[in-house]
């Protein structure tokens, strides 16, 4: 298994009734694929730091693009 570590931030208008969704979402994915890390949701965007499995973390990068409808979203 390769670990990988990546973050990411991205100031977007969120709907607030949206984030609790959003959250869990993500949760559930990171619980399902042992992705460890810390996810910042907010009204005005997101901010994550996560590690895991890099396969796993792709599909959550695919995942959080696609919920937020960005194809530009910049992972370091």
């Amino acid at each position: 298994m390769e670990v990988c570590i990546t973050s990411c931030y991205r100031f977007t208008p969120l709907q607030e009734d949206s984030l609790s969704g959003l959250a869990r979402a993500l949760e559930i994915y990171a619980e399902t694929k042992k992705i460890l890390g810390l996810v910042l949701i907010g009204h005005e965007g997101v901010n994550l730091t996560i590690s895991g499995d890099a396969a796993a973390i792709e599909g959550l990068k695919n995942l959080l693009a696609e919920i937020l409808q960005l194809d530009d979203l910049q992972f370091k």
